[in-house]
């Protein structure tokens, strides 16, 4: 994703070299700790077309770097938050975008 920017999901996977179906585990499960790790996360959506050039298919789900979706002064700036910081501004933040949760919701949610 570094050098070919946000990609499909689909041709990531091939371009990671899990192109064979019984290779689908371990590749869902390098995605998730890549997402755990806030390295990567979805950045969108992305329509299959066909040679002709038809749309078909169920909408592919596209992956970036954090920071290509952030942007990378953020990033930066966020490496020098302490833990505590980090936690509260994300607390804030929950709390901004949902003020009916409560506590033990956002909690889990946070969490996990």
């Amino acid at each position: 994703m570094r050098e070919n920017g946000p990609q499909p999901l689909h041709l990531l996977r091939i371009q990671a070299g899990f192109g064979k179906k019984e290779e689908k585990s371990r590749f869902e499960r390098g995605l998730v700790e890549l997402q755990m790790r806030l390295d990567v996360t979805i950045c969108g959506s992305w329509q299959k077309v066909s040679g002709s050039g038809t749309p078909y298919g169920w909408n592919a789900t596209v992956l970036c770097t954090m920071a290509d979706y952030f942007g990378h002064e953020v990033i930066r700036e966020a490496k020098h938050l302490t833990p505590e910081q980090a936690e509260k501004l994300l607390r804030e933040r929950l709390w901004e975008l949902n003020p009916a949760a409560d506590e033990k919701k956002r909690k889990r949610f946070l969490f996990r």
